[in-house]
């Protein structure tokens, strides 16, 4: 009977360190929200502007290409970590004279990262980010608390693939020329359908973050800019007109109520399919010819 309690015993504690070492070498693997705070640790001390938001931003701002600026947006990111992050990291931007936020389809109907699929994201803002949303010893301070892509990226790095790509400043460089979607208006499509999300009844949810990120701005006299990035026309034409005039709505009532500036690039001229990775993402080529249509704002 001793025996086997001992056999019992050393076979979990050797589970205890692969599972240990598996989490040390995940960590080492470098990701966009390391890259992030990597960049605010070089060049935050400069910065002037600061880029959040989700993916059309994330792929949309080549910030390397502009001055004194940050790109700090992140794959499904909500209001609520837009303002978790500058909460956290407004001290290290003591230059810092304006927020672009951009404005989506979906940016006021998005559920918090608890609600969805993408409750592991939180994880990464957590280990990479020192976002203290939880606490140190939670399972959102660990790797392992989402075994699917934890041992997803110890398959990669095993194999040697790299994961995803992010340049100095924080721009996604996933979205290569090369990797456009082969159906981009069928693509468009499925994502309007998806991204329509107003009936799930989380609008009061993101409202509230909005209004403390702006509020946050306000109190140390940065001024927030809206923004909403260029999406292709079947996009546009594929949306829910219902949810399109409910956002519309919350933009003018919050630009009036703060004097806010916004910029609605999402149908802008010029812009063609060989701009976009897929229905509303530009790609890397698009990407620098949005970051050059963003400069008057930054002057």
């Amino acid at each position: 009977m001793k025996k086997f309690l001992l056999l019992v015993f050393l076979f979990f504690l050797l589970t205890a360190v692969m599972l240990a070492a598996g989490e040390y070498a995940v960590r080492r693997i470098p990701n966009p929200y390391s890259a992030k705070r990597e960049a605010i640790s070089r060049f935050g001390k400069d910065t002037e502007t600061v880029v959040l938001g989700s993916s059309h931003t994330y792929y949309g701002v080549v910030a390397d290409s502009l001055d004194r600026t940050l790109n700090l947006a992140n794959v499904s990111q909500t209001f609520e970590y837009d303002y978790r992050i500058l909460n956290r990291y407004i001290d290290s931007l003591p230059r810092l004279k304006r927020v672009i936020i951009p404005i989506s389809f979906f940016s006021f109907f998005d559920p918090p990262f608890d609600r969805t699929d993408e409750r592991y994201l939180e994880t990464y803002y957590k280990i990479y980010l020192g976002i203290d949303k939880y606490p140190a010893y939670s399972p959102k301070a660990f790797e392992l608390s989402s075994f699917v892509t934890y041992s997803g990226k110890l398959k990669s790095l095993i194999e040697r693939k790299s994961g995803p790509q992010t340049s100095p400043k924080g721009f996604g460089l996933d979205y290569a020329d090369s990797k456009r979607v082969a159906d981009i208006e069928a693509e468009a499509g499925s994502a309007a359908e998806r991204h329509a999300t107003m009936p799930l009844g989380y609008e009061a949810y993101e409202r509230e973050w909005f209004e403390k990120l702006i509020e946050l701005c306000r109190e140390r006299g940065i001024e927030p800019v809206l923004i909403s990035t260029p999406v292709t026309e079947y996009y546009l034409r594929a949306l829910d007109p219902t949810q399109l005039r409910r956002m519309r709505t919350l933009v003018s009532d919050y630009c009036q109520r703060y004097s806010l500036a916004y910029h609605d690039f999402s149908s802008v001229p010029g812009f063609t399919d060989l701009d976009f990775r897929d229905g509303d993402h530009l790609c890397h080529s698009g990407a620098l010819r949005f970051t050059r249509l963003l400069r008057p704002l930054l002057q």
